[in-house]
């Protein structure tokens, strides 16, 4: 049975890094690996196939039970209640996933083969209040394995880097773009994107003017050559990974048997590709182009499939909005193809996308000669024309409208793209301008409507989502501003102005004198008056566990009528999962308190309910997003004064690996894959504690001295309190600007969350409590009150 560092070996030459490993693997056979990579992960032995059967049977010890990962079943397959680590999603660097944004293109041609695109994706619109929760809620995410010792993963990291060659860097796989940003001595946790690693190794190679050497040991040469995939690997198993992107090869004699089964294969590669191009993983479908077009270079391969390979990962491309790279393999496609339509097309379609009008129009009617009855052509030529300026009333009126805004006669501007808009109503630029013109007189109202508007039209245009994030900033809303920055960027990861004004609106988020900070104000003192009651503490809910839900509509909806309750974060991966429960503990509870934790912050791939990644462009957007949907469901953020002895101060926050006293420097291990963090994942703390200081603010300025203050946070505040014993988990665990910030505000009990360990401490006057209620919660299980009558308390109820 193959190890799992000769099944990530595997994975790496079959440039399947968008599939992630699995512990039931290394029960498989070294051909079932293979074939599962090689089908894009369609393929995978079944329960009944006789590589599992044997294994089973090797497994079972003495009474008959079997340990092979639980009787057969891969940790993607574990059941609701199964037992998780409290680190879920924790992934070496050289194994995280891939998250491709969900949004889709605007719709591309046929992919060049024997069946045509799958229609396109509708995003959900959100959950019908009426619906389940069971068909709100998507299945919990399943348990990563962790990786070794920082020992072990260095070695791997100085091995695999020498794997890569000097292929282009978008055919490299993840793994091989970080092993080389790793050696060139760059960081790579700012990086959660394939797309932003290939720019970062681009950069670095067209500064140096060099490309990735191959410093790395050679495969050693074997007598006897390998007939099949299968064989191949196992020969490489054996002696180590060798480079999985080989030096071109000598070509094969043409009609030799070799040739045939080089043929077959690049054509099995291209129907994994078509298979993933169906099912809309673009970034997968173009991996497996990439590599079928590997195998055909430099080799007397038929110049028909391999234009159709070129033509396949441009649509692959053109949907990920990498237009300058479909257009290259367009161009590609029809340098084997001149006389090929859909090669025409391709290269009219990127240059379209790239706004290069006239060279697009000059494009599809260089196409139309060669075949003038292409359907495909001539829409994409009339699409086209209605772009270019051909001197008419709308160009004409936008000439004028863009010399009045630059001579600063904003007026008159706007009266003269009023004039172009009435001509060409489609034309998103004119929205633009005028959007930039009622900005600059200060119509904030009107510039941002206009700049929704041009994304309405232009929904991949960055131009329009920085209008709008302007008009909005300017605007006083800096939540929505940074809605509009962070999608902008999803079309343009470079782009300067909307990453300028992206961190402008996280700026503005974390000072006094928000919208938000007013709204808290005003709810500040609204119990101010009423006596003590109790006060509950929880975390960890983990609401989309089986047993959770259960559970939290069991609770009396009389009992609690008077008392508060904290919710320490960590309620659920989905949005859908933390709404419900904090709706679930709104109907009991006369307030709710709540701070997001980890998972309430992952950004998980698609699920069976929801798709994050199209509904967040990063986790600061999924935060502006659950606080939104707390206002709504009259769930406090921020702190309040709830009775005339208490005041209740929530602390976002993050972890530091600085926490780890024993080694404050990054670890080897990312925890929390999931989240996608734009200041970078090791900075994430400095933004989640600088939401603090308008709170604590508050805190000091609008209660009396005399009141019990308590706060909570997910993350843990001071090293002494208990850990689990994980490798590198201290890293992960908590902050120290916790403390500093709860000892500014006289806190005398903080209640915290994430680690599962139920305990309290007390270290210098302050009194430390977790109470997590973990994976699967049983039915009675009480809560915990740390706050009754006016008195710090302990007990269930």
């Amino acid at each position: 049975m193959p190890t799992m560092h000769e099944i990530e070996s595997v994975r790496a030459e079959l440039f399947a890094d968008d599939l992630e490993l699995e512990d039931c693997m290394v029960d498989w056979s070294l051909d079932d690996v293979v074939a599962y990579f090689e089908s894009g992960g369609i393929r995978r032995p079944t329960p009944g196939d006789a590589t599992l059967e044997t294994t089973r049977k090797l497994a079972n010890d003495g009474d008959g039970s079997s340990q092979v990962g639980r009787s057969g079943l891969c940790a993607s397959e574990c059941d609701l209640d199964s037992a998780r680590s409290s680190i879920d999603a924790a992934v070496p660097f050289g194994r995280s996933a891939l998250m491709p944004f969900a949004l889709e293109a605007l719709g591309e041609t046929d992919l060049d083969g024997e069946f045509e695109t799958a229609s396109e994706d509708e995003l959900e619109t959100g959950a019908d209040e009426e619906q389940t929760e069971a068909a709100l809620i998507d299945v919990p995410m399943a348990s990563v394995r962790v990786s070794g010792d920082r020992a072990q993963a260095q070695a791997q990291a100085q091995e695999s880097a020498a794997e890569a060659d000097a292929g282009a860097p978008h055919d490299w796989s993840v793994r091989q773009l970080k092993d080389f940003l790793k050696e060139h001595g760059d960081e790579l946790r700012n990086f959660t994107e394939k797309s932003e690693l290939v720019r970062e190794v681009q950069r670095l190679m067209d500064s140096s003017s060099s490309v990735l050497p191959q410093t790395g040991p050679t495969a050693p040469t074997s007598t006897a050559q390998p007939t099949s995939t299968s064989a191949a690997t196992s020969a490489r198993a054996a002696s180590g990974p060798p480079p999985p992107c080989p030096s071109p090869a000598a070509p094969l004699p043409q009609n030799s048997e070799k040739h045939a089964r080089l043929v077959h294969k690049i054509q099995d590669i291209k129907k994994s590709g078509d298979r993933a191009f169906q099912a809309k993983d673009f970034e997968k479908a173009e991996r497996h182009y990439s590599s079928a077009l590997r195998q055909a270079a430099d080799q007397p391969v038929d110049q028909v499939l391999v234009a159709t390979l070129y033509s396949n990962r441009a649509a692959c491309r053109s949907h990920q909005h990498r237009h300058a790279e479909a257009l290259s393999d367009g161009q590609e496609a029809l340098r084997r193809r001149p006389d090929w339509a859909r090669a025409h097309s391709r290269v009219g379609a990127a240059l379209f996308s790239l706004r290069r009008w006239d060279e697009a129009k000059a494009a599809y009617e260089t196409g139309l000669s060669v075949d003038p009855g292409s359907v495909e052509l001539r829409d994409g030529l009339r699409q086209t024309l209605t772009r270019v300026g051909g001197g008419g009333d709308a160009a004409a009126a936008k000439q004028r409208g863009n010399a009045f805004f630059k001579a600063g006669k904003h007026v008159e501007a706007i009266a003269a793209y009023d004039d172009a808009i009435a001509a060409a109503p489609s034309d998103e630029t004119l929205y633009s301008n005028r959007s930039a013109a009622q900005a600059a007189l200060g119509n904030l109202d009107a510039a941002l409507a206009d700049a929704k508007r041009a994304i309405a039209l232009a929904g991949t245009w960055p131009k329009g989502y920085s209008r709008a994030g302007y008009a909005a900033l300017q605007g006083g809303d800096e939540e929505a501003a940074y809605w509009f920055y962070s999608n902008g960027l999803r079309w343009d990861a470079q782009n300067v102005e909307l990453t300028r004004g992206r961190s402008a609106a996280m700026q503005q988020i974390n000072s006094v004198g928000t919208r938000r900070y007013r709204r808290q104000l005003e709810r500040y003192r609204r119990d101010a008056h009423l006596p003590p009651a109790r006060v509950f503490a929880v975390s960890d809910v983990h609401y989309d566990h089986a047993g959770a839900r259960e559970w939290a509509s069991a609770l009396s909806r009389t009992a609690y009528t008077k008392d508060t309750i904290i919710v320490a974060g960590d309620v659920g991966d989905t949005f859908n999962a933390v709404k419900l429960c904090l709706k679930a503990f709104r109907a009991v509870f006369r307030r709710v308190f709540y701070v997001p934790g980890n998972h309430d912050l992952w950004i998980r791939p698609k699920g069976q309910h929801s798709n994050e990644p199209a509904a967040f462009a990063d986790s600061v957007a999924k935060l502006l997003a659950l606080w939104q949907m707390c206002d709504e469901i009259d769930v406090d953020v921020g702190p309040a004064q709830i009775s005339t002895s208490t005041v209740v101060l929530p602390l976002d926050s993050w972890y530091s690996y600085t926490f780890d006293h024993h080694d404050p420097k990054p670890g080897l291990t990312l925890f929390d894959k999931f989240c996608k963090w734009p200041m970078g994942y090791d900075d994430a703390w400095k933004f989640m504690t600088g939401l603090n200081e308008s709170r604590l603010e508050m805190v000091k300025t609008q209660s009396p001295s005399t009141t019990d203050v308590i706060s909570f946070s997910h993350f843990l505040p001071r090293k002494e309190l208990p850990l689990p014993g994980v490798h590198e988990m201290a890293k992960a665990s908590g902050c120290l600007e916790i403390e500093s910030q709860l000892r500014s505000a006289k806190v005398k009990l903080h209640i915290f969350g994430h680690t599962h360990i139920n305990t309290v401490h007390e270290y210098e006057g302050v009194r430390y409590m977790q109470n997590a209620m973990g994976y699967g919660i049983a039915p009675g299980t009480k809560l915990c009150v740390v706050h009754d009558g006016g008195r710090f308390k302990d007990y269930m109820a």
